[in-house]
């Protein structure tokens, strides 16, 4: 036995390259279908997960998965704004709490979410390093956000303008970072969460002012009492416990601009009174149940993924094929060296049996290589599910 062990291992190395080559498209065409079965079974499960703890979320009309994609899974989506005056509205009904969720900037590649803080509560978030945010200027990174800005507590961060082209546009605000959330493994690790007033003065709602009196040069001229400044007047784009009070807003807050709105009712009779309210009262917003939405959305992927198995299917079968006809033609090729072996004693059973050993080689290899591509995915499926949303 301990002969026929020697050829094989022999006859593998001398013939690598065929046998690599094998093993490798095997492999792939193997490693694909089992990839995507298990890359939809986890996005399957976080969209259901997050989906089914939100029990309604409000927005303005229009396209309900965008609505959920967008306000759920902070997606880069740009998203219908509806004023404030509806969360207010919401909470006047005594029926329901309700979390509003403002998203529009970002830093750099993170999304910028104006909420309160009863969101941290709502999704169970913790924080791993430094406190809640307790004043507008302040925000708290997703664990993946903190790591991609490279920042910690004590550090600041500047929001991306909107429009680089717009020079008549808002400023940058410069926020402190005062908290780092511990990973959840959800939108949440990537994002930058500031109090909503924060992102209304981000938009250009709000603003402070330099007192005059204490800089001259800014003093254009002075009118009895009434001091007229100059364009070098600065308008804050960091704020401080020093200027914090300089700071107001222009307008009603019920004028303010909010994407969605995670809606909790107190209980099922609550829940069907809002659904009636905005299925008739409220035809500029839509009240909706994010899992039904993400079951429609999962239903058509699975019908996507069920038609390209069948097509890996059909190339998995042709590929066997293709093995099983390079082995024949091998076969028909190596003719006279097995004649040679059979000459020098050994057995017809042997020669079967290395020709056998050949072909289990193949598939040995080709499954471990199937296994590591699994184990990557289910190790990186996560990463892989926030890069597609």
């Amino acid at each position: 036995m301990r002969d026929l062990f020697y050829l094989l291992l022999r006859y593998l190395l001398f013939y690598r390259a065929k046998i690599i080559t094998l093993s490798l498209s095997l492999a792939l065409v193997a490693a694909i279908p089992l990839g995507l079965s298990i890359i939809s079974s986890m996005t399957n499960e976080h969209l259901q997960s997050r989906a089914h703890s939100t029990p309604l979320l409000l927005g303005s009309q229009g396209s309900k998965l965008d609505l959920v994609i967008g306000a759920l899974y902070f997606a880069d989506q740009e998203l219908p704004s509806m004023t404030y005056k509806e969360i207010e509205t919401l909470y006047e009904s005594t029926l329901t709490n309700v979390i509003p969720i403002y998203r529009k900037y970002r830093v750099k590649s993170s999304p910028i979410v104006g909420t309160t803080p009863d969101y941290f509560t709502f999704r169970k978030l913790q924080i791993q390093e430094g406190r809640n945010f307790v004043r507008i200027g302040e925000c708290i990174l997703g664990s993946d956000a903190a790591k991609r800005l490279d920042v910690t507590v004590g550090d600041t961060i500047i929001s991306s303008p909107d429009n680089v082209f717009d020079i008549a546009g808002t400023y940058p605000l410069k926020m402190d970072v005062v908290g780092i959330l511990k990973p959840a493994a959800t939108a949440d690790d990537n994002a930058v969460f500031t109090d909503i007033k924060t992102s209304w003065i981000i938009e250009g709602f709000a603003h402070g002012h330099d007192k005059l009196e204490n800089n001259q040069k800014t003093i254009l001229k002075r009118e009895g009492k009434t001091l007229i400044a100059n364009a070098s007047l600065m308008q804050y784009s960091y704020i401080t416990s020093e200027n914090m009070n300089s700071f107001h807003f222009h307008g009603k807050q019920s004028a303010f601009p909010v994407n969605a709105a995670i809606v909790l009712p107190h209980d099922h009779k609550s829940k069907t009174i809002l659904m009636g309210r905005y299925m008739s009262d409220k035809p500029l917003q839509m009240l909706i149940e994010p899992h039904k939405v993400i079951t429609s959305l999962i239903d058509t992927i699975f019908d996507i993924k069920n038609f390209a198995l069948l097509v890996l299917l059909a190339i998995l079968t042709a590929t066997f094929a293709i093995a099983v006809l390079v082995f024949m033609l091998s076969i028909r090729l190596r003719r006279n060296e097995l004649q040679t072996i059979l000459k020098i004693g050994a057995s017809p059973l042997r020669v079967k049996m290395l020709l056998l050993g050949e072909i289990f080689s193949v598939i040995v290899f080709a499954s471990i290589l199937v296994l590591i591509s699994a184990v990557t995915v289910g190790m990186l499926g996560d990463k892989l599910i926030y890069w597609i949303l």
